[in-house]
């Protein structure tokens, strides 16, 4: 069933009788069995953009993923940099401001 799936098996056709294969999975006697068939057969969870288990379709390569990945590894850079380095990044403006007000 995994290597249909993986090839792009239609698991949404039906038979002369109108039973999907989700339906018929209720005639196997054997419980484990039923189960990974349950698992395989319906529909896909939210999460399946994490890839958290092998996935039972043919998947196709996107640049969103890895471009999703560069900008959030970005935004958790620079703000790390913010947290760990607000002296470095500051001081000079908040030196030239408050010199000024000496000076004058």
């Amino acid at each position: 069933m995994r290597a249909l799936l993986m090839r792009g098996a239609n698991k949404d056709i039906k038979d002369k009788k109108g039973r999907k294969p989700l339906d018929l999975v209720d005639d196997i006697k054997d419980e484990k069995l039923q189960m990974e068939l349950r698992a395989g057969l319906s529909s896909e969870g939210m999460c399946d953009c994490l890839m958290l288990k092998t996935p039972l379709k043919k998947t196709d390569k996107s640049l969103s993923m890895p471009f999703a990945f560069l900008v959030v590894y970005d935004f958790v850079f620079a703000l790390l940099i913010l947290i760990l380095f607000p002296g470095k990044l500051f001081l000079r403006k908040f030196t030239e401001t408050y010199s000024m007000e000496i000076t004058s």
